[in-house]
């Protein structure tokens, strides 16, 4: 049984939002308590409880899930980029790195795909063993 049973229903308050905001920004815990108005001690003691925890990962997701839609954003304007330097009369140093960095992007698209179909896989596989045990 938890010591504190009311914070896992506990709402996150002003203060503590603002600790999570400060953390999510790349402050340290004892940067944040202070912009946020709490003791640094309070502030481990808030991070330690499972809501709070909770939604400062829900936070950081969400950071990182902005930063990349606005990166997704950026990938056609710089491949024409790189197409540009590779195509146009660029010096040869120049067109030589583009093709690298196309090479390079591409080998890592490929890589990240083949690791998304296979970590499918693997948790296609083991869902059934799962539900089989649940039973």
């Amino acid at each position: 049984m938890q010591a504190y049973p009311w914070h896992s229903m506990a709402r996150i308050n002003a203060q503590t939002a603002a600790l999570l905001a400060g953390i999510v920004d790349g402050h340290t815990v004892a940067d944040a308590a202070e912009v946020a108005g709490v003791w640094r001690r309070t502030a481990f003691r808030l991070l330690a409880r499972p809501d709070v925890a909770e939604r400062l990962e829900q936070l950081r997701g969400q950071t990182v899930g902005h930063a990349q839609s606005r990166l997704m954003a950026l990938i056609d304007p710089a491949a024409d980029a790189l197409g540009d330097v590779l195509i146009e009369d660029s010096g040869p140093t120049a067109r030589v790195q583009a093709a690298r960095a196309v090479f390079s992007q591409a080998l890592a698209f490929k890589q990240a795909g083949e690791l998304e179909d296979r970590i499918a896989a693997l948790e296609a596989a083991a869902l059934p063993r799962t539900l089989r045990n649940a039973s």
